[in-house]
């Protein structure tokens, strides 16, 4: 009665209870079989006792079943998981585990076997949506070619390898803005697809193609051994772009591309070097009159030097202006704008993030000149009403901004500084990445610089409390990442 009674109880439970001795020639006799053998095996009773239940364990397994028994008879212990295919075909994952007890001289092994199937399923589904996501979170979703982090990733592993011909195409998307504005921003979508589609059909497989920016491409290109080679690759993605109208829906619409080259050459340079050449030659490309290529080699550095210390000095006499109108220093602009550029480029940004993040930190409150004097200059706090209107600079200095050519690849950064990660700030709510880095960028460094700064009703604080208060607000206020980049680069100036 009592031997029935344990074993409703151990059919009760799924669980496969034996009792075997381990012989001295690495045999082994099973003393005892609970019911749920018939089960594991699907045999009836008498067939599951005679059955050796090494002979159902998975071929690919048996190795392992009989190392781990071989092992037992050392440790005395055993605890193994294989697969066992029953009578009928089905494979499933078992547990195998087990104690070695001595008794009168013999090696008595006591285990039990659990089916762990749904376990196993379980964890290979897991892992492949960690696989899946990583290679989600590696790929730009609108497009599918690799996006901005896997940049640094993918320069620093072709020139840690001396590929002294790799070549980079940086490609922006002539009038992005004006499509987005004339047809939509689904029509801008179905743009940035297409020219993705366009250039990943000219290049070779083993070429990598990113988005990194909202209308910036960049193409990865090696065995490209002079600057002839270089153009000629370069042109057929011009071409491709612009062989053939693009079908937004309703109509086609005609885009061209702009884009930047340069080589790593026998000299080696290092990726913000070379992402800077790339970059240099794109804005050149876009001054020359766009849809056209235009190699760093052919750049001539004068020329360039001027340019790029025009749009710099141009932000620079904006925000002096603007400092000045309000009564304050232009340090806190000349501050965010340095750090921020230092900031985009850890963050591995491109260089044309970085160049705007250079110039929105110059030029990012200078839509205050539009606010009245009476809120501007008022010498104690604002009531809720004057915030509201303090609270436009942002949407004004965009408006101010976009009506100077050299600078109105920045307003964006301007318009958005005042976003907040989660979503309530202002003046449009964006939300995470939703938000341009750039203006991510500024309203990290913005903080800080505020803080660190004697303001009319309150005294600067030490750099240990502004770094206390960035970090709690990372993922609320601030991208946390952006916030970690600024407290490094901090860190570097500091020391």
């Amino acid at each position: 009665m009592r031997l029935q009674m344990v074993h409703r109880v151990l059919d009760a439970i799924e669980e496969y209870i034996y009792v075997g001795e381990l012989l001295p020639d690495d045999g082994y006799l099973l003393l005892y079989q609970g019911p749920c053998r018939a089960t594991f095996l699907a045999l009836d009773t008498d067939a599951a006792a005679e059955a050796t239940w090494a002979e159902y364990v998975h071929p690919d397994d048996r190795e392992l079943f009989d190392a781990v028994h071989r092992a037992a008879r050392e440790t005395g212990h055993l605890d193994a998981q294989y697969r066992l295919i029953d009578a009928n075909g089905v494979t499933r994952w078992v547990r195998d585990r087990g104690r070695v007890h001595f008794e009168s001289g013999r090696k008595i092994l006591h285990g039990s076997v659990l089916d762990v199937t749904a376990v196993h399923e379980a964890n290979a589904a897991l892992e492949s949506a960690r696989a899946e996501a990583d290679r989600l979170g590696r790929l730009d979703p609108l497009t599918g070619v690799a996006n901005r982090r896997v940049l640094p990733e993918l320069m620093d592993r072709r020139l840690a390898a001396g590929d002294e011909a790799l070549g980079v195409l940086l490609l922006d998307i002539d009038r992005f803005k004006q499509i987005n504005d004339a047809y939509g921003h689904t029509a801008g979508d179905a743009v940035l697809v297409e020219i993705a589609r366009r250039i990943r059909a000219t290049v070779r497989r083993s070429d990598a193609v990113a988005r990194i920016g909202g209308e910036e491409f960049l193409v990865l290109l090696h065995g490209m051994s002079d600057g002839p080679v270089l153009r000629r690759v370069g042109e057929a993605v011009r071409l491709a772009v612009a062989a053939a109208p693009i079908d937004i829906g309703p109509s086609e619409i005609d885009v061209t591309v702009s884009l930047g080259a340069a080589i790593s050459g026998a000299t080696r340079l290092a990726r913000e070097p070379l992402l800077g050449a790339a970059d240099q030659a794109l804005y050149a490309a876009k001054r020359r009159g766009r849809d056209r290529l235009v190699l760093f080699s052919e750049l001539e550095g004068a020329e360039e030097r001027k340019h790029e210390s025009h749009e710099v000095e141009l932000a620079r006499a904006m925000a002096v202006a603007a400092c000045a109108r309000e009564g304050v220093s232009s340090a806190h602009a000349e501050e965010v704008s340095r750090h921020a550029a230092v900031v985009a480029a850890r963050l591995g940004a491109s260089p044309a993030v970085v160049a705007r993040c250079r110039i929105g930190g110059l030029v990012h409150d200078v839509g205050k000149i539009a606010i009245p004097d009476s809120i501007v200059l008022k010498p104690g706090a604002l009531s809720a009403r004057e915030w509201e209107v303090m609270r436009r600079h942002p949407a004004l200095g965009e408006e101010i901004v976009r009506r100077v050519p050299e600078l109105r690849e920045v307003a964006g950064a301007v318009r958005h500084h005042h976003e907040r990660y989660d979503g309530t700030g202002y003046p449009d709510r964006l939300a995470g990445e939703d938000i341009p880095l750039e203006a991510r960028v500024l309203a990290a460094v913005d903080a800080y610089s505020a803080m660190t700064a004697d303001g009319p009703y309150r005294a600067a604080r030490s750099h240990d409390d502004a770094v206390r208060e960035l970090r709690e607000a990372a993922g609320s206020q601030l991208d946390p990442a952006v916030v970690e980049s600024l407290i490094a680069a901090l860190d570097v100036v500091a020391a």
